[in-house]
């Protein structure tokens, strides 16, 4: 019989939640990082600053609000690599991130991907797929 691979995590969700990171963190808290966290059964995705504009943590998935719009008009441009192929840029639409990750990860995992403020972070939980119940790669 040969390998059967399951998928642990959405690959589109994980793309998402690291471009959505880097794109709209605070620049202004040079001392912080974006942070990914990687355990057995979630990665954990670590941005600096709260939500941009005084935007609440159940907005998220329904308004869009770009902190840094100078990052995200570079990370729309157009892209040469294999990951990205199907794509062509990094962003894709203007809003469609947020709504990616919830479905990727609701779909792999059977799991609600969930957003908190951390401290003075904004936290990311994807959690992992079942490999007994998973989806096959």
């Amino acid at each position: 019989m040969g390998r059967i691979d399951w998928r642990q995590y959405d690959v589109t969700a994980v793309f998402e939640a690291v471009v959505n990171a880097v794109v709209h963190r605070d620049y202004g808290r040079r001392a912080s990082r974006v942070r990914l966290r990687s355990h057995s059964d979630r990665i954990e995705l670590y941005s600096p600053g709260a939500p941009a504009d005084g935007m609440c943590l159940e907005e998220v998935a329904y308004k869009q609000n770009a902190r840094n719009p100078g990052i995200g008009s570079l990370k729309r441009r157009a892209v040469a690599d294999e990951i990205l192929a199907r794509r062509g840029t990094m962003m894709d639409r203007r809003g469609a991130g947020v709504p990616a990750i919830l479905e990727g990860s609701r779909r792999v995992s059977g799991r609600q991907a969930v957003y908190e403020l951390f401290g003075d972070q904004l936290r990311l939980t994807i959690y992992a797929g079942d490999p007994a119940a998973g989806e096959s790669a």
